[in-house]
């Protein structure tokens, strides 16, 4: 099956997460991405914990042919090669490559790219059809754009840190580095988007990617600003404010996750928990008002049973339930999801995420 970005060409100069995040969604797509690495990154990325390797996967290097789990997956359907942008041979085999190719993505701090020579601009008086993309924490412009991007710091800043907890308690960084993971998607759908434009207008263009900005614009769906005026606390752990019960529930094995979002809902939520005949039936609206209290009484009757029991019965009744384990098995299914494999000597396999982003939402004939 033909890909979409087939005859694409990506310079890839970024590292760590976001960038590379980006680059690997372009290759799944068909696009012919090579890694751009510095001596001193093409010496140091393959070598952080944890391992990946011929003994399995381990937190401390067993043998010379361990190499970083997270690197496995990051730069797998990439091609690499090492350039010195700090000698002036290295900038001149880098200008070349960017004359044949259509895309530059970065992820440096504000500025570097232009003081080694690799910047828009120097690359756009070869390359005018060039799309550049810069993905930075803070954005090119603006007061902060020379601040150094931490993911953690990013969930911070954006605000999602402010709503991530229980009530009362410390905020919570989200699970994942979602500030990282985020915006490298941002990075790929502006990248497609240029793409496109270039077809109709010929000229590529610059990409300002802020992984601030592209968080920030996803976290405030709710009026979330209003929660204290409401006299509601900004962080509301698992559960959603307007709607009672959802929140995660221990059982006598684990823990599930439940949801009713509908008097049809809640009943049959009722009913799969024993409690149809004799319970204060609430609405949606009037049950925004009891979040606390639904969700204790509702946790009591959960606690008392097996959570595949629960879910037995609660799918039955087609309401919303999952367990509260690790990822659902549905991206596997979906061929969404593969193992990252070792290249040398057929190490353990590690989960990774599948390089064909478009798999089942577009398909080309």
């Amino acid at each position: 099956m033909r890909r979409i970005l087939e005859g694409v060409r990506v310079l890839d100069l970024s590292q760590f997460f976001s960038g590379p995040q980006a680059t690997l969604f372009l290759a799944g797509l068909g696009a012919e991405v090579i890694r751009i690495d510095s001596p001193a990154m093409a010496a140091s990325a393959p070598n952080a914990p944890p391992y990946a390797g011929p003994k399995g996967v381990t937190l401390d290097r067993a043998t010379p042919d361990d190499i970083c789990v997270n690197y496995l997956k990051r730069t797998r359907a990439k091609k690499a090669m090492c350039i010195d942008l700090k000698r002036p041979e290295g900038v001149a085999l880098f200008h070349r490559l960017a004359e044949a190719s259509d895309v530059v993505l970065e992820n440096f701090s504000v500025g570097v790219a232009n003081r080694l020579g690799v910047g828009y601009d120097a690359l756009k008086a070869r390359n005018p059809r060039l799309i550049y993309c810069a993905l930075t924490g803070y954005g090119s412009t603006g007061p902060d754009r020379h601040i150094k991007a931490y993911d953690f710091a990013v969930q911070a800043a954006a605000g999602l840190m402010s709503i991530t907890g229980i009530p009362g308690q410390a905020p919570v960084k989200a699970g994942a580095a979602l500030s990282d993971a985020i915006a490298g998607t941002f990075a790929m759908s502006g990248v497609m988007a240029a793409l496109y434009d270039r077809e109709r207008t010929g000229k590529g263009q610059f990409i300002d990617v802020s992984m601030v900005d592209c968080l920030f614009s996803l976290i405030f769906d709710d009026p979330i600003d209003w929660y204290e005026e409401m006299g509601l606390p900004m962080r509301q752990g698992s559960r959603i404010m307007r709607f009672s019960p959802i929140n995660a529930y221990e059982t006598t094995d684990g823990w599930i996750v439940a949801g009713a979002a509908s008097p049809d809902q809640w009943r049959g939520l009722l009913a799969a928990m024993g409690r149809a005949e004799g319970t204060r039936e609430l609405a949606p609206p009037p049950r925004a008002r009891h979040v606390p209290d639904a969700g204790a009484s509702d946790a009591r009757p959960a606690r008392r049973r097996r959570r595949g029991r629960v879910s037995i019965e609660v799918q039955r009744r087609r309401n919303r339930l999952r367990r509260a384990r690790r990822p659902a098995p549905g991206p596997h299914a979906r061929g969404a999801a593969r193992r990252a494999r070792h290249g040398r000597r057929g190490g353990r396999p590690s989960r990774g995420r599948r390089d064909r982003l478009a798999a089942a939402a577009c398909r080309l004939h």
